[in-house]
């Protein structure tokens, strides 16, 4: 009699559960691989804060070595003398606190020095536009500078320029020699955070690039006010503006809002564009006025040096009034560890 071909019913079950144990090791591979990347990225992302802390301490060991030298603080702008309309950032005047001083002898070298950005940008001869303890190691855009001076609680750098704002000036004045005094203590302000870079590809990105508003063109005297500014860039939220600066932070040596300073106008990471106001009929004038804020890669916060030393890791959820109280030099202590609610 003819034997059937189809297989007993017991190999059929082994095959079945041979299967089914495949598929439950390749499910438990795939879980370990999961856990052990996210261990692994993990571990990057520790290093690189640990990285982004020595650098900012690095620059508050140069600060502190500055005002010890010369009584005073590195100012925003500094020019070089009253003929140049060109103007270098404190980060420049502390290279040689930083053990930089063939990159400052470097820079002053070069005929035309001191340059402006624009000449930056187009001459093939300058000496490097950064280093890298200007640059935080988990901003994946390399190059330029991811470290700013604080530039207040305000939208105004000058007080001069318009009235204060009820949260104070900011620490630093425009140029060495200004009235930049603490009058909180150190431990209650704040002297460098982090700020993304710009990709400086046409690209947009909210915490990267900084919304260019023609505001004074509505408010021709310069009379803006702080709650009119962040009313604008709340309104245009992540949205990509019209007109947008895709080079901020090119360079921690050039002077203004866009390369080396950020502000407390905005809590850090807020879902809302950096805002920098200008004239319609000149589009570099005006750039003082802004709300450039505090951004990061770090999950949950940035980085922040005060004036004392130390560096602490300031979160995105931090009570807004504190985070103002922080950037101004005039308020009594904070507490960067209490939350909104």
């Amino acid at each position: 009699m003819r034997q059937s071909s189809r297989p007993a019913p017991h190999r059929r079950v082994d095959v079945a559960f041979t299967l089914l144990e495949l598929i439950v090791v390749m499910a438990v591979i795939g879980l370990l691989l999961g856990l052990a990347t996210t261990a692994i990225q993990a571990a990057r992302e520790s290093s690189r804060r640990t990285t982004c802390v020595n650098r900012l301490r690095q620059l508050d060991l140069a600060l502190q070595h500055f005002e010890g030298v010369t009584n005073d603080l590195p100012g925003f702008w500094n020019h070089p003398s009253q003929q140049s309309k060109a103007s270098l950032s404190g980060f420049f005047h502390l290279l040689p606190f930083l053990e930089r001083e063939a990159l400052f002898q470097a820079w002053k070298a070069k005929p035309g020095f001191p340059w402006k950005l624009d000449s930056m940008l187009e001459r093939r001869d300058t000496p490097p536009l950064s280093d890298p303890i200007f640059v935080c190691p988990s901003d994946d855009q390399m190059g330029g500078g991811n470290y700013r001076f604080n530039g207040g609680s305000t939208i105004s750098l000058f007080s001069t320029h318009r009235v204060p704002s009820r949260n104070g000036d900011a620490p630093f004045a425009a140029y060495v020699g200004g009235s930049n005094r603490l009058l909180d203590g150190r431990s209650s302000t704040a002297a460098f955070s982090e700020r993304l870079k710009s990709r400086r590809d046409g690209s947009y990105h909210h915490h990267r690039d900084i919304f260019l508003s023609g505001a004074y063109g509505l408010f021709p005297d310069g009379s803006l006010t702080d709650e009119l500014m962040i009313g604008m860039a709340r309104e245009l939220g992540t949205r990509r503006p019209a007109k947008f600066e895709d080079f901020a932070g090119f360079t921690p040596f050039a002077g203004g809002k866009h390369q080396s300073v950020y502000d407390h106008v905005f809590v850090p990471n807020e879902p809302v564009a950096s805002i920098s106001a200008y004239e319609v009929r000149r589009l570099s004038s005006g750039v003082r006025d802004g709300a450039i804020m505090a951004t990061s890669n770090h999950p949950g916060g940035v980085h922040v040096a005060q004036f004392d030393g130390a560096v602490r890791f300031v979160v995105d959820t931090v009570d807004r009034e504190v985070y103002h109280q922080l950037g101004s030099r005039l308020v009594d202590r904070v507490d960067s560890t209490k939350t909104r609610q």
